[in-house]
């Protein structure tokens, strides 16, 4: 199991051959949510791409795949967050595109630099994306943060009927270029999956983190 951290954290990866863009889901996508009654999703947007240049390498145009919440108003796309490098374990500052700002905080269960350790000579990173809204809820002594409909990995969606198959499910057709608009897809080559919501979470489970623990291609099965 992968843990992509805070707002922007992020995972690619593709299968030895294609995916074929079929009548209804294409790609299902395991993650590691908790059911409503102890609410624990961590929802990652799915991005997919063509290897349109045939390098084999994902450095073609993205296209997110548009869930529940895409047209939502709460919904910022175009949403950047800066970190900036403590340079230890610390606490690590962000600031954001909408004129906020915070930490993302360490804990004591993970004993290593929050900051990314492939970029620990560089003093700031940028992530760019869609943000979701935060759906972390606190009750007294309870807390969790709740799914969404459907559309988003490592999500407990009633939408997808996680429940059942126990991973999320996408269909190709959900795609849409960077200014909404849809756009058709025969095969796709690479998945970017990120973590969308920003949200420090509590020192005892930490930070909201998408987890991904693998993917299946649904066209083959």
């Amino acid at each position: 199991m992968v843990s992509l951290g805070g707002f922007g954290g992020y995972i690619i990866f593709g299968f030895d051959h294609s995916i074929t863009n079929q009548t209804g889901y294409d790609l299902a996508i395991y993650g590691n949510p908790l059911a409503p009654a102890s609410p624990w999703s961590e929802a990652g947007i799915v991005m997919v791409s063509q290897d349109t240049n045939g390098n084999g390498k994902p450095d073609d145009i993205w296209y997110e795949l548009a869930g529940s919440e895409y047209n939502d108003p709460a919904t910022i796309k175009n949403y950047e967050i800066t970190y900036t490098n403590p340079k230890s374990f610390a606490n690590v500052p962000w600031k954001d595109n909408q004129g906020n700002s915070g930490t993302l905080d360490v804990n004591n269960f993970h004993r290593h630099n929050f900051y990314p350790e492939f970029a620990q000579d560089q003093n700031q990173l940028t992530f760019k994306g869609t943000l979701l809204k935060s759906t972390w809820v606190k009750n007294g002594s309870l807390f969790g943060n709740a799914a969404f409909l459907w559309g988003y990995t490592d999500s407990w969606s009633t939408g997808d009927d996680f429940a059942t198959n126990r991973y999320n499910s996408f269909d190709l057709d959900w795609a849409v270029k960077a200014d909404g608009t849809k756009v058709v897809l025969a095969t796709v080559d690479f998945i970017k999956v990120y973590t969308a919501q920003n949200e420090k979470g509590n020192t005892l489970l930490g930070e909201i983190s998408t987890e991904v623990r693998g993917a299946v291609d649904l066209s083959i099965k």
